[in-house]
């Protein structure tokens, strides 16, 4: 068996994947999200042209990069929560990528990106990191 298994044959993996649930995953995900935000802007200060905004929609939030003038919008990033899934979208409803809930082997919450398991913070990495470090 493997050094790196931390959980015995007792380990009640339904629990931890019904703690790792569509939804309960896509409002820690949205959390976390609207924190990046708040991280960047601090960090960017107010010397920066551009301005990054979140907004919460419910099932679906945003993160848009846009100029002072209201309405134009540089680029975005959308995250929708369907079904069996979170899909990530670019400004014009394009597919990025899909994300969907799972445990590991280890039993640890990750989303499966494609055959990919990456940890949240790869997931905002993905989707945002983009918009957050263009240009000015």
């Amino acid at each position: 068996m493997s050094e790196k298994r931390k959980k015995g044959d007792d380990f009640d993996w339904v629990a931890a994947r019904w703690n790792c649930s569509l939804t309960m995953v896509f409002e820690k995900l949205k959390a976390q999200v609207k924190s990046d935000v708040e991280n960047i802007k601090s960090r960017r200060g107010i010397s920066w042209v551009n301005e990054i905004e979140f907004t919460n929609n419910g099932n679906n939030f945003v993160v848009c990069l846009a100029t002072a003038s209201p309405g134009n919008i540089l680029d975005a990033v959308g995250f929708t929560l369907k079904e069996n899934e979170i899909l990530i979208t670019d400004k014009r409803d394009g597919e990025l990528f899909r994300a969907i809930p799972s445990i590991d082997d280890d039993g640890d919450c990750i989303l499966k990106v494609g055959e990919k398991e990456c940890e949240l913070w790869q997931v905002r990495k993905k989707a945002l990191e983009k918009l957050f470090f263009r240009a000015a």
